[in-house]
């Protein structure tokens, strides 16, 4: 069992993966612990720039030195000296559809894609849905990050690996939460949906309530809808089909890119499956604690502040703290919202009889639903900009030190408070003010 944990650990076995998908590292000379560059006619692709192919003009003579430190992160000088950004060996690809497919899969678990798709369930579909893959989301989250930090282990070397992303080159690697993250969204999404969504539209009952009404208009569909018996349930069999393979395609993704070994890939996965075994027969009850509880707000915060602050320490500086109270943060502001909504009786949820079903998308509706979408996303930019720059001008001017130095930046006194204030804030802005804001400017 060991050594197939090593095994499937292994930087050989995402190299293997890498090259059956068409995506080669250059083998150049190896001279004394030297990467030469390849000859001028190698038609190349600068890793440092995976999403475009950018070909360089190898055969100048230069030789590339890479180190690499204990977590497989490349040091390298050029021609003797150091280099400002860390280059790694070129890479070739001989398979442009699975360079595309797998770069848009490993996109899924980007903050682009937490920052577009729940708040965009929440303004243009149900609410409810956006609330609970918060919730899960928040979770697991967390604790992917968390076990990466106490476990520390590396990710895959390069070489022979080919690394396309460089943003987290100094995390350690096991779990993937990149997998943890879209696992959960999606089975998340197929085990909620059914209870709020059908797949058909309505004929012509009456459906009750401004907010389900509003559900409808914002797909385009009529709002004198309800049931009727030639409304089909939500298909749990394409729902499933559909998750499994976004998810599959995460996975191949992480290997793909080189960021993950196939055991951080595999225990991802297994720890989001278990996290949400254990915890779905309780999601009922956690929703109505959520909405309904006095301490609700309270407890959401300062459980954020606390597991912010207690995050495991390293011995050196990576972005897993920051980002975990990034989550942590967008977590607490949305059931502080949510609760907030509850309690002045607009949650903007479909009312009456549920399922709700999903009529016909028509150009108006498409044009409304973008409309709302382009808002909220500038109201969420907008304010993560204002209170980025407030928080880090208020406690770089408390700790004495330049709002420009990055290291002061990183320190945990004002990494995070800074970060904590304002994704919680972002939260906050989503959940309850956004929607106030469409019906003001005629989008509701």
């Amino acid at each position: 069992m060991l050594k197939l944990l090593k095994y499937l650990h292994g930087s050989a076995l995402v190299a293997k993966f890498q090259r059956a998908c068409g995506l080669f590292l250059i083998e150049a000379a190896h001279q004394n612990g030297n990467w030469v560059h390849p000859p001028r006619e190698m038609p190349l692709i600068d890793a440092e720039a995976p999403h475009q192919f950018a070909r360089l003009r190898c055969g100048n003579g230069h030789v590339i030195t890479n180190e690499q430190d204990s977590n497989s992160n490349n040091k390298h000088k050029e021609n003797g000296y150091s280099v400002g950004v860390s280059a790694r060996p070129q890479y070739e690809v001989r398979n442009r559809l699975l360079y595309f497919l797998f770069l848009v899969s490993a996109g899924l678990g980007h903050e682009v894609f937490y920052i577009t798709f729940p708040p965009c369930l929440h303004w243009n579909l149900d609410p409810f849905l956006c609330r609970r893959l918060v919730n899960i989301w928040t979770m697991v989250m967390y604790i992917g990050q968390a076990l990466k930090d106490v476990l520390k282990l590396p990710r895959p070397l390069s070489p022979p690996v080919v690394k396309l992303e460089k943003r987290v080159d100094a995390e350690y690697g096991l779990p993937s939460t990149h997998v943890m993250a879209t696992t959960a969204i999606f089975f998340t999404l197929l085990l909620s949906a059914p209870s709020r969504v059908q797949v058909r539209p309505m004929q012509h009952p009456e459906t009750r309530g401004f907010p389900a009404k509003l559900l409808l208009l914002s797909l385009g569909g009529d709002s004198s809808l309800a049931h009727s018996p030639g409304t089909r349930p939500f298909q749990f069999e394409v729902g499933l089909l559909v998750a499994v393979v976004l998810s599959v395609l995460v996975c191949l993704s992480r290997l793909y890119t080189g960021m993950h070994s196939a055991l951080d890939v595999i225990c991802g996965a297994l720890i989001s499956a278990t996290l949400m075994l254990v915890t779905y027969p309780y999601w009922e009850t956690f929703d109505r604690l959520q909405l309904t509880s006095p301490l609700s707000p309270v407890g959401a915060l300062v459980l954020a502040l606390f597991l912010s602050y207690t995050y495991p320490e390293l011995d050196h500086y990576t972005t897993t703290r920051g980002d975990t109270t990034t989550i942590l943060g967008v977590g607490a502001g949305c059931s502080v919202g949510y609760w907030v909504n509850e309690r002045l009786g607009e949650t903007f949820e479909p009312q009456g009889v549920l399922p709700v079903p999903l009529p016909a998308l028509t150009l108006g509706g498409l044009a409304l639903g973008s409309a709302r979408f382009v808002v909220g996303v500038v109201a969420l930019v907008a304010t993560r900009q204002i209170m980025k720059t407030a928080s880090l001008w208020m406690l770089c001017s408390w700790y004495g030190v330049s709002v420009k130095d990055i290291d002061a930046r990183r320190r945990k006194e004002i990494e995070v408070p800074y970060k904590f204030t304002t994704y919680t804030s972002i939260g906050l802005v989503h959940s309850i003010l956004v929607n106030r804001l469409f019906i003001v400017l005629g989008l509701l």
